[in-house]
């Protein structure tokens, strides 16, 4: 089961080991405004508070909010594929999800989940209220990880995630349900997802990504339909911008990406001049899981991807009223138009021993038992493309056992990507 726990006057988040440290101390100086409001803390997610932790000695309280992990572990070879929201702070207050139903390898939406507020009552910390939500995420555990439930506060409320693109804002006291915000009127669609955590801005202006899924089929056997960044003011009104067509530079839903190469031609890459088979490249849409972070000035940054292939995606910089300010591409252009061995950011790929290959991650060419690149490769590039490494963006579906080889070989390559993980 996955708890987590009081320390003394400390409050931190068990979650694959990582903690989140936060002393008393630093809650009452605070003020009026949530120590901990948000994804990593505040509107940039830096993730950091200038505070020194106390020895993790002594366990005051502990909470189960996850009593599937059993079940989410039996199901994927014992290893626990989600993400959890992190308790977020205010005062003597903590806000932090639980979960019941049942846990299937075919359908997150199996499950429910709750938003709980626990405060300090004579030095026990006792659950105040419980906000059954009906959100569900798209998509199951044969594609990609559980994506995150995640609420946020802001405005003296608290705003949770619901069903059909919708978010809820509750009474902090009681977690009733003040209203339901909801971008598309009154339809509640149930192929449309609230795909992110919810962020705030300094201003009290929540968002949140929202994508619509084809009707019929599993997640990746559709193009998806849509999706969209939403804007809410304190006052509830809502502003919203379409991803679709946002990025001119993003390619088209029906045009070919370049793929990577097949488990059939390893070792990777096949000869130093093989350009891997191109499929269609999907809507680029917003990816699953990508808080929205909003700077000092007011830019609020995304990360879009091409629906069928991770390795086309796009940092987006928008303007406070939505519009498009830049984008970047994760993969990298190519630097010589209509050259494939010219793109790319990262030359710590395939190593032939050479100055070339300076800051090489793998074994030199040749050791493929062991994840080595397949002899004669160029140097620096990643095997699974044989052009110079991007970012990509996508979290890993659980992974079966593989031969000695093909595992190596993944393992290896990845030193030569940066993955951000969404989906």
């Amino acid at each position: 089961m996955t708890r987590w726990r009081w320390l003394g006057r400390f409050v931190f988040a068990l979650v694959s080991a990582v903690l989140l440290l936060a002393a008393a101390s630093a809650l009452k100086a605070a003020g009026p405004a949530p120590f901990w409001p948000q994804w990593a803390a505040n509107p940039q997610h830096t993730g950091f508070v200038p505070v020194a932790g106390q020895n993790l000695n002594r366990i005051v309280a502990d909470v189960v909010y996850d009593p599937l992990v059993p079940q989410e572990q039996a199901l994927n070879d014992g290893d626990l594929l989600v993400h959890y929201q992190v308790p977020l702070v205010d005062g003597n207050s903590v806000f932090m999800e639980s979960k019941t139903g049942e846990y299937t390898a075919g359908d997150y939406g199996t499950q429910q989940w709750h938003q709980n507020k626990f405060t300090w009552v004579g030095g026990q910390l006792t659950k105040a209220w419980t906000f059954d939500s009906d959100w569900a995420p798209p998509g199951n555990q044969h594609v990609f990880w559980e994506p995150v439930y995640h609420a946020v506060l802001a405005n003296g409320f608290v705003y949770d995630p619901g069903a059909g693109g919708t978010i809820f804002k509750l009474d902090k006291s009681t977690g009733a349900a003040i209203t339901r915000i909801n971008p598309f009127g009154t339809l509640i669609d149930p192929h449309t997802y609230t795909a992110s955590p919810l962020s705030v801005d300094n201003a009290g202006n929540v968002y949140y990504n929202v994508i619509r899924l084809h009707s019929n089929g599993s997640f990746y056997q559709n193009d998806a339909e849509d999706s969209w960044i939403v804007k809410v003011a304190p006052d509830d009104s809502i502003s919203m911008r379409s991803y679709t067509g946002l990025n001119p530079s993003a390619p088209a839903p029906t045009d070919l990406c370049y793929n990577v190469f097949g488990e059939s031609q390893l070792p990777w890459p096949p000869s130093p001049d093989a350009i891997p088979g191109q499929v269609t490249c999907g809507l680029q849409r917003v990816a699953i899981n990508i808080a929205p972070a909003i700077a000092r000035d007011g830019t609020i940054y995304s990360v879009t991807r091409a629906h069928f292939i991770s390795r086309y995606g796009y940092l987006v910089a928008l303007k406070p009223d939505l519009t498009l300010k830049w984008a970047a591409s994760l993969r990298g252009g190519d630097t010589v138009p209509g050259d494939y061995f010219s793109g790319g950011y990262f030359h710590d790929g395939c190593n032939d021993g050479t100055a070339a290959s300076a800051g090489s991650m793998f074994p030199l060419n040749g050791q493929t038992s062991i994840g080595g690149c397949r002899a004669g490769a160029r140097a620096g590039v990643d095997p699974a493309t044989n052009r110079r490494g991007g970012g990509r963006c996508w979290t890993t579906r659980r992974q079966r056992r593989r031969s000695r080889q093909t595992a190596a070989s993944s393992t290896a390559r990845s030193s030569a990507t940066t993955t951000i993980k969404a989906s």
